[in-house]
């Protein structure tokens, strides 16, 4: 027994914010939205110089024409994006996970058509990020599937509560801030609060 903090297992609590960092090692997950119902969303995703001159993304749904003249000079990276409420189990924090790694997309898909996993809402998903050289580019992940479960009644609830306006990143607005009209929509594991909000 540590006589400083009185347990072993003590350490400094930190900070979580709304999105959801892929960690080095194991970053387990529980999926909450779909995107058959609008609680997730995927399409096209670039960057360009805002405002006040950081960088900025914008985001295009799936149907959307990109124009090129939009792109800045150099700028081609157009990716195609999810955008998913998930539990982070690690954290202990209901966060959004954006996912632009088609490795990731591909592993999670094939899992949601396969007959013995289906809709990823059902199980957590273990995805395991591992550097693998000096340069940032040098990483590798792994996607694996852990037996079904309930999701907990606790978890369910503070979803909810969050009440994520996840449609409002297609607008370049703050999805956990919205003020859109409310509606009810079906998840995966029962009724819960979102958002429908006016395309622009």
């Amino acid at each position: 027994m540590n006589d400083f903090f009185g347990k072993d297992n003590y350490e400094v609590p930190q900070k979580v914010g709304g999105y959801m960092k892929l960690q080095e090692g194991e970053n387990r997950i529980r999926i909450l939205g779909t995107f058959s119902e609008g609680t997730a969303i995927k399409g096209w995703e670039y960057w360009i110089t805002g405002k006040e001159g950081g960088r900025v993304p914008v985001r295009k749904m799936e149907d959307e024409s990109i124009i090129t003249a939009d792109l800045e000079e150099g700028e081609d990276k157009v990716k195609h994006f999810w955008a998913l409420p998930v539990y982070n189990v690690n954290a202990d924090a209901i966060q959004l996970l954006e996912l632009t790694q088609v490795g990731i997309q591909k592993a999670i898909t094939n899992l949601a058509k396969d007959r013995d996993w289906g809709n990823p809402t059902g199980y957590d998903i273990s995805i395991t990020r591992t550097k693998t050289g000096p340069e940032a580019m040098n990483v590798e992940y792994t996607v694996s599937p852990k037996p079904a479960k309930p999701l907990d009644a606790g978890v369910i609830k503070r979803y909810k509560e969050k009440n994520i306006n996840i449609q409002a990143l297609f607008a370049g607005k703050d999805p956990f801030n919205s003020e859109e009209e409310e509606v009810e929509v079906e998840v995966g594991f029962g009724v819960n609060k979102s958002v429908e909000m006016t395309k622009v």
